[in-house]
């Protein structure tokens, strides 16, 4: 099973080897700051992407615990 969001509960599954074998982490941050971004060049008129790339990043108990 993988899950999205990294949640505290499936990094702990992660790491005591239960059923989980991933979280994708979606980074809320960056998230949030490339819509702001977006928003402001819309407000000043400016051209603004159609779709933005996010950072993302696999999680899993191999790259959690090294």
């Amino acid at each position: 099973m993988v899950g999205i969001d990294a949640e505290a509960q499936a990094l702990q599954y992660l790491q005591d080897g239960y059923y989980f074998r991933g979280t994708v982490s979606t980074a809320p941050d960056a998230n949030g700051l490339l819509a702001a971004n977006a928003v402001v060049k819309l407000l000043v008129g400016a051209d603004a992407p159609a779709n933005v790339r996010v950072p993302i990043e696999l999680i899993t108990a191999e790259t959690l615990n090294p």
